[in-house]
């Protein structure tokens, strides 16, 4: 069964508000916060066509309330969303701290990335966003889409609940670039970032309280373990934690 979406903040979502994961045949693969489906993605014009199968790993959190999307109504529209793992040429992965003043997740370590704007390619839409907010430019050809992850917001059935229902259904596509090095110095965009690091590729395989060298001095360890938030107010949030894993070869799920 093909998916067909549209980029652009008014793309609706496929069959009247279903989960993504729910429409594609077959059970997801368990691994531990997470569950997957394997796909295939193609653009066409503006569209982008989801198909069974392929090698992109499709995400979703175990506790995502888009699981029960046959009896919990999802919005008819599905925000488009790219974001880029950009290494260095030393394998490091680049993520950017949320500024404490944004609605929605503050102070989550995030990858670069964002929206699609309408008819704008998905590998257009990365590089794009990366350089809006780090000041990097990327050769598109040197990008590959890795992964995607599907989410709701709020995103736990709990807080769906006492919120009224889910408000937002977002579907975010990963692309991981060839190790090079970076471009320019990074420039935050201010209005939405307020730190980076440069994480190591043993960051998640091998544990380590060592902290990291951010924007504004040392940046501790722990900050940037678990799912946002965590313990320290911080953490990763989730899509891009499950990125980061599998880069980091904790989990290699590519290999099932």
């Amino acid at each position: 069964m093909d998916i067909v979406l549209r980029t652009g903040q008014d793309a609706v979502t496929p069959e009247f508000g279903r989960s993504i994961v729910n429409q594609l045949a077959g059970p997801a693969v368990l691994k531990g916060h997470y569950e997957f489906k394997k796909i295939s993605v193609v653009e066409k014009g503006s569209a982008v066509v989801i198909a069974e199968g392929g090698e992109i790993i499709l995400g979703r959190a175990v506790e995502c309330p888009a699981k029960l999307s046959t009896a919990v109504k999802l919005p008819k529209k599905i925000k488009v969303s790219c974001v880029v793992m950009l290494q260095d040429d030393q394998g490091r992965v680049l993520v950017t701290r949320r500024a404490q003043t944004m609605r929605a997740f503050p102070q989550a370590w995030v990858c670069p990335g964002g929206g699609s704007d309408e008819g704008e390619t998905l590998i257009n839409t990365a590089a794009r966003e990366l350089l809006e907010e780090t000041g990097l430019t990327v050769d598109p050809t040197k990008l590959s889409l890795r992964f995607a992850w599907e989410s709701v917001y709020p995103t736990t059935v709990p807080a769906c609940v006492e919120s009224g229902g889910i408000t937002s259904h977002s579907l975010m596509f990963i692309y991981t670039s060839s190790p090079s090095p970076p471009s320019a110095p990074v420039t935050l965009q201010a209005s939405e970032t307020d730190n980076y690091v440069w994480l190591p590729p043993t960051f998640y395989s091998t544990p380590s309280d060592a902290g990291l060298d951010g924007q504004h001095g040392e940046v501790p360890g722990e900050a940037l373990r678990g799912i946002y938030p965590n313990s320290c107010g911080e953490g990763i949030a989730q899509g891009h934690l499950f990125g980061l894993e599998e880069l980091c070869n904790k989990q290699a799920i590519h290999n099932l």
